[in-house]
């Protein structure tokens, strides 16, 4: 074997994982459409507990701050304690933009007895294309009967806040976030990535 060969630099691992994550990224950018993913540290999943409630005369709010561009759904953790609620009983779940005289960006009903069947709901919303930094607001109302709202005590999500009636509440509600993973989410991982790239890149002598 020659010199040279014995003195050439193995490929280092790191840096080989690196480039193959990035041939990844931007294979995705080319082919494939935006897709729906969950952010989960934006998300308050912890469900352990019936934080709030709401019934015909007590509605429930939940503050929440959203990390991305694309928002494009809310899932909320709930149950119905009973027997099987009557056939008009809806839950109306409200986006806001402010808990008072917002925008509302979505309303949606649900019936209470699938709401129990399937102890969660799925808040659809129009693609908010400039979402990311903005605070919402997530306004449960009721026509009759009483929806427990499950979560977690004692502040484990600091950048919001619960209400039942617009009384504080100790907890928060568990909840996932969903945006659209399209060209330009995959440009800002790819550009975050590469900013972050020096500590995985070793010193060259």
């Amino acid at each position: 074997m020659s010199a040279t060969a014995k003195n050439s630099p193995l490929p280092h691992r790191p840096l080989a994982r690196l480039g193959l994550f990035t041939v990844v990224i931007v294979l995705s950018f080319f082919l494939t459409g935006c897709i729906t993913l969950t952010d989960h540290e934006a998300s308050q999943e912890q469900r352990q507990e019936v934080v709030g409630f709401v019934s015909a005369e007590e509605t429930f709010t939940q503050a929440i701050q959203v990390r991305r561009d694309g928002l494009n759904g809310i899932q909320l953790w709930l149950q119905v304690p009973g027997e099987a609620p009557p056939e008009d009983a809806m839950l109306t779940a409200r986006v806001m933009t402010a808990p008072q005289n917002g925008s509302a960006l979505s309303s949606t009903l649900y019936k209470l007895a699938e709401v129990q069947s399937n102890g969660a709901i799925h808040i659809p919303l129009p693609r908010q294309a400039d979402s990311a930094g903005q605070s919402l607001y997530l306004i449960l109302s009721t026509n009759q009967g009483r929806t427990e709202v499950l979560g977690r005590n004692g502040g484990v999500y600091p950048q919001g806040e619960a209400f039942n009636n617009e009384q504080p509440l100790d907890g928060d509600a568990a909840f996932s976030l969903s945006y659209d993973y399209g060209p330009n989410s995959i440009l800002e991982d790819l550009l975050t990535l590469l900013r972050y790239a020096w500590l995985v890149i070793p010193r060259f002598r």
